[in-house]
């Protein structure tokens, strides 16, 4: 089989054309297609050619490619990736590089094989500069398709200790359900950063680039990551005349694709709780209507958000404050994986933790030092039942657990939410808590609706 040393793009747009470039400076050819001519020709390279029509890869079709189709979700068909197998070689993969739903993924790559063609779902993270320099790729699909490409992969992707990030994680429809769950991390992170930037903040006595130095020193713990280091240059950038700061001039309405919500979606539909991912993105629809907040905020406003804590010290609330994040990157990404655990037995995609992780491990959005803890986990108990049950876990939670419930009261006290933090401290208590009160959720269900009930003391469905 020859090797395949071409790769097509479709789709120049800012992703598209990054990956494009990032592909051309692995010295690997470049076909480039996009609906839009000026984005076509904006690329410089010998290693470059530009096709005007789709149609124009058949002048091309005497060996195999691969061709990255790196389209927004709702642009990716089934009809218009049918429309291109038959342009390629044979042997040619075509890999789905937008944000398409797993279930979508699962359905191509059976469909396209039952017609000999060959396609993989990979999810991609890192942004744009990640796409040009290097990104973290979930890669789902036939191994023996990866197995053709995994040269190409593994040059463009991202590394980390000279290992890459573009990493098989299982089968059809196993990368983009990756990324999906990726996202709900991503969301539940970002917001914790952002509730412990407004606990500092509300407290008074802790300027925007004093909170960024903070930030910053956290960096050589196990909080380092790339969001922890973005949020450290946010806080701190000024406006040019140097009077102000810029965060505090963009308006606190924070925006979200639909794909942010298929977590949340999914979770739901499996039954798996992840209550801090789903305040993440409940955070985001709160935010949304300023309008409405300020109305209730006119009658509700005789509280303000001031942090007033006279018996703590500065540095015990940042201290507080650096243990509840490091507790909220804990059960965020606990929770993702408890989800891709059950998705990945529910749907038959044999996904790979160690493989997820070691991809995550460099040039994704989530990116950080405690994912290096967690492959180390993986990779001696693959088959962990929940990461609260692992013994280096359990006892960094007992420690941190008492702190952060102190600061997460204080704010809540101080009309301070924080929404993903107070969800995950509940989320612990409720996974600890040996006799909960579903039993009289489930008196409350039989009264009404005869749906019965189990009892501790017999075998049996019973009625009141």
């Amino acid at each position: 089989m020859a090797k395949i040393d071409t790769v097509v793009v479709i789709g120049l747009g800012v992703m598209g054309k990054n990956l494009a470039l990032n592909i051309l400076d692995k010295n690997f050819r470049v076909i480039g297609y996009d609906v839009d001519q000026t984005k076509r020709i904006e690329i410089y390279h010998n290693q470059y050619i530009s096709i005007d029509k789709l149609e124009g890869l058949k002048s091309y079709n005497q060996t195999p490619v691969a061709v990255f189709l790196m389209l927004p979700a709702d642009k990716i068909s089934d009809d218009y990736i049918s429309t291109v197998f038959p342009l390629l070689h044979p042997e040619s993969v075509v890999i789905d590089g937008g944000n398409s739903h797993f279930k979508d993924s699962i359905r191509r790559v059976q469909t396209f094989a039952e017609r000999n063609y060959q396609y993989l779902g990979v999810g991609i993270s890192g942004g744009a500069e990640g796409a040009l320099k290097g990104p973290s790729m979930m890669i789902g699909g036939h191994k023996t398709s990866y197995e053709k490409l995994a040269h190409i992969f593994n040059e463009i992707g991202a590394s980390f200790e000279e290992k890459s990030c573009a990493r098989y994680v299982g089968a059809s429809g196993a990368g983009h359900f990756v990324k999906m769950i990726h996202n709900g991390i991503e969301y539940a992170i970002m917001q914790s950063i952002a509730e412990i930037y407004t606990v500092l903040k509300a407290s008074g006595s802790i300027t925007p680039l004093e909170i960024a130095e903070v930030f910053q020193s956290w960096q050589d713990s196990h909080l380092d990551s790339y969001l922890l280091r973005i949020s450290a240059e946010i806080i701190a950038h000024k406006e040019q005349n140097e009077r102000g700061f810029t965060l505090d001039l963009i308006k606190d309405q924070a925006k979200h694709k639909g794909t942010g919500k298929w977590v949340s979606q999914f979770a739901f539909d499996l039954g798996v709780p992840i209550n801090g991912i789903n305040a993440a993105l409940e955070s985001r629809f709160l935010s949304s209507d300023k309008a409405l907040r300020s109305k209730i905020d006119g009658i509700y406003n005789s509280e303000k958000q001031i942090l007033q804590s006279n018996n703590e010290s500065r540095q015990s609330l940042i201290q507080w404050s650096k243990e509840l994040l490091e507790l909220n990157y804990i059960l965020s990404f606990a929770q993702g994986i408890s989800l891709i655990q059950k998705g990945s037995i529910d749907f038959n995609l044999n996904v790979q933790l160690p493989e997820v992780l070691a991809a995550w491990m460099n040039g994704c959005i989530i990116e950080c030092k405690f994912i290096s803890a967690l492959l180390e986990i993986y990779k001696k108990q693959p088959a962990l039942e929940h990461l609260l049950l692992e013994d280096s876990i359990a006892k960094n939670v007992k420690q941190l657990q008492y702190n952060s419930r102190k600061l997460v009261a204080l704010a809540i006290s101080n009309h301070i939410p924080l929404n993903v933090s107070a969800n995950n401290i509940s989320y612990f208590d409720y996974l600890k808590t040996l006799h909960s009160s579903a039993n009289l959720i489930q008196a409350q269900r039989d009264f009404f609706g005869q749906h019965g009930f189990e009892r501790i003391d017999k075998d049996g469905i019973f009625h009141f």
